[in-house]
């Protein structure tokens, strides 16, 4: 939920400033940007998968291709 809100203030940001005349931006907001503490390993893979999975799912909601290899990478701000 956190990283849809981040896109979504991202999204608007972009189109605030598409609308008064600055030049188009790709989105910059990633899933490292988002810090985790959690309480076992198995819940440190969980989060960093479903927050990937929530990334790769808004990018696409919002017309934007994902061309990543590899798809999921480790994100090393969502630890024990």
């Amino acid at each position: 939920m956190a990283l849809a809100a981040l896109k979504e203030l991202e999204k608007a940001v972009v189109a605030y400033g598409a609308a008064n005349g600055l030049p188009a931006m790709l989105p910059r907001v990633s899933p490292a940007q988002l810090r985790g503490l959690k309480v076992n390993e198995y819940a440190v893979d969980l989060a960093q998968v479903v927050v990937w999975i929530g990334y790769l799912q808004w990018m696409r909601e919002h017309g934007f291709q994902v061309n990543r290899d590899p798809v999921l990478e480790s994100l090393e701000t969502i630890r024990l």
